[in-house]
């Protein structure tokens, strides 16, 4: 046994070994019962298997705008209250692990929110 097999636009398909589990075999039995071209149903099984990834991109994200994330969760979390003063530059720069002039874009950026 163990035959796999494929037609495109709308043959049979003659999957042997495969469980009825699958999401994937399903999705291919049910798109080889449809009147579908070679490249929908490639676009198709593309779609299916991204959403099924396990790994996703990563997302690359400013430097000020974590800081500004970290601390609107504070914010959020009640930990710092709007208006609350915080602790100097250099500190700032020590416990974020940042330079001076990425610190002050976070703070531009909070101070105009």
């Amino acid at each position: 046994m163990g035959v796999n097999s494929h037609h495109q636009a709308g043959s049979s398909i003659i999957v042997r070994e495969r469980s009825w589990c699958d999401p994937f075999y399903i999705a291919v039995l049910i798109l080889s019962e449809q009147e579908v071209s070679a490249n929908t149903f490639t676009e198709v099984i593309e779609l299916f298997v991204m959403e099924h990834q396990v790994f996703h991109a990563i997302e690359q994200k400013k430097v000020s705008s974590q800081i500004v994330e970290q601390v609107k969760t504070l914010i959020a979390n009640g930990k710092l209250k709007p208006g609350d003063a915080l602790p100097p530059e250099r500190e700032l720069m020590k416990v974020f692990n940042v330079s001076r002039p990425t610190l002050r874009e976070a703070l531009n950026m909070l101070s105009t929110m």
